[in-house]
């Protein structure tokens, strides 16, 4: 169930407010049942804003409409300003009570923003409330609610762990069974053997293939830019550790695919690469580009490095984005196909990481940098953990809060730099 209370059309729930709020233009405009990727929602409506006043005073409420009890996701949506709230004041009424949040509306605007997850019943009073209490010359932005997403209501189902298993079964069979180049295949035909066997189990939705018309053209300057120093510095940070990951993934592959040391002119090539088309990708309104990891476990299973089939794939790619019913049949994979055949990819790049570590040597400092870094990552980002990051600044939670690469990435650079060369134990004669 995808609920959305929007100001400009609301869906199975009802909107009010009461105090001073000023209508804006710019936010989350529910127009459409199904989107595409080509569609920008977030810019295409409404938004109130109200000041804060230590009194509050201002209230808006969402109130869902539920046909059936169950546990529901619960995201925000507002316009991020300069002197936007730090601590804009979200209630959210459920059946085991009510909830008080506090979000940073000083970032993440023009998005969902998660709440939580919240049991919620038919007939019961539920709802979702913000109200302007805070620190006087501030103002907190009031958008749209979602009730629903993340995790679909049959995750984990049985049916959905067969698929995944008849998919992760074929590519293993073809891999194990199959001679010569064609060897190769063995996701392509796990990807077809999942999806045929997901429309016989009535697990494809094909009625959104033509949703997005035949060709979409993609806009310039969909938005109009902004710089602030904040944004930009948390971005800078960012970018080197998508710079870190970058080395790491082409390392990889080199090692992987070429069975060779990577060039400095390589690892130059890819990080240029990574920032070209990230400059050219904020003129069209899409996030920046970064590599993905999972091609280094897609070139350990295949072997397959070649300019010819890469550049066969970004075409296929440009296709999927220019021509909706493309990309709409591409989206339409079910995420239990696509687990049963990444799950051995994410493994190999565990297994390329611990070859990377083992070339270096396992020297007492190498130890130490990568246990260390690891540690304090893994574990300063994980879910139960995150409330540490409290007490650091709201940029600092921006950019660190729930990015393990980020922690490990500084963590490790860090220890890199001042921890002796030689720690090893020397032992007596």
């Amino acid at each position: 169930f995808e609920g959305v209370r929007d100001l400009k059309t609301r869906r199975k729930g009802e909107f009010s407010r009461s105090g001073e709020w000023s209508s804006e233009k710019g936010g989350f405009a529910d127009y459409k049942r199904t989107y595409t990727f080509a569609d920008q929602p977030f810019g295409a409506g409404t938004s109130l804003k109200a000041a804060c006043s230590s009194k509050g005073g201002s209230r808006a409420v969402w109130k869902p409409s539920f046909s059936k009890r169950g546990e529901y996701a619960v995201y925000v949506a507002y316009t991020s300003y300069l002197n936007s709230s730090e601590s804009a004041q979200y209630t959210v009424r459920h059946l085991g009570g009510e909830t008080k949040l506090k979000v940073n509306q000083k970032m993440g605007g023009g998005t969902w923003i998660y709440l939580g997850t919240f049991e919620f019943s038919p007939g019961q009073e539920a709802y979702v409330e913000l109200t302007n209490r805070g620190q006087e010359g501030d103002v907190v932005s009031a958008d749209a609610v979602k009730f629903g997403g993340g995790y679909g209501k049959d995750f984990g189902s049985a049916e959905n762990l067969i698929i995944a298993s008849i998919t992760l079964i074929t590519c293993l069979l073809w891999t194990c069974l199959v001679k010569g180049y064609k060897k190769q295949l063995s996701i392509l035909v796990g990807l077809i053997v999942g999806y045929i066997v997901s429309v016989i189990l009535g697990k494809v939705d094909l009625s959104a293939i033509m949703s997005g018309g035949i060709i979409a053209v993609p806009h310039l300057m969909p938005f109009k830019p902004e710089f602030h120093a904040g944004a930009i510095f948390s971005t800078c940070i960012i970018f080197l550790v998508s710079a870190a990951e970058t080395i790491g993934d082409t390392t990889a592959l080199v090692s992987a695919g070429l069975k060779r040391d990577i060039e400095t002119r390589e690892i130059s090539g890819s990080i240029a690469c990574d920032g070209y088309a990230s400059a050219i990708s904020s003129l069209f309104g899409t996030p920046p580009v970064t590599s993905f990891s999972q091609n280094v476990g897609l070139i350990n299973m295949t072997g397959v490095v070649n300019r010819f089939t890469l550049m066969t794939g970004a075409c296929v790619m440009l296709l999927a984005g220019l021509l909706p019913p493309v990309g709409n049949f591409f989206a339409s994979l079910p995420s239990s196909v696509l687990g049963g055949c990444t799950i051995m990819m994410f493994g190999t790049i565990l297994t390329s990481g611990i070859q990377m570590i083992a070339k270096c040597g396992f020297s007492q400092r190498n130890i130490t940098i990568a246990s260390l870094s690891l540690a304090i990552g893994i574990g300063f980002t994980s879910t139960s953990e995150t409330d540490i990051w409290k007490a650091f600044p709201p940029l600092a939670q921006s950019v660190f809060a729930n990015n393990v690469v980020a922690v490990v990435f500084l963590i490790a650079i860090f220890l890199n730099l001042v921890l002796p060369k030689d720690m090893d134990i020397q032992r007596e004669a």
